[in-house]
């Protein structure tokens, strides 16, 4: 998933096709367990 790769949301509704961010968010709306560990990980580090 590109999202899972670090790829910026606007670049990920271009390549969708969507005119709206909101309508791409519907589709990447869900974390994955690695987006979810990755994002942990990075609030860890900030507050350690």
């Amino acid at each position: 998933m590109l999202q899972e790769n670090g790829a910026d949301m606007v670049y990920i509704q271009r390549r969708l096709g969507h005119v709206n961010l909101s309508t791409t968010n519907i589709y990447t709306d869900h974390l994955t367990e690695t987006i979810q560990t990755r994002s942990f990980a990075i609030l860890n580090s900030m507050y350690d």
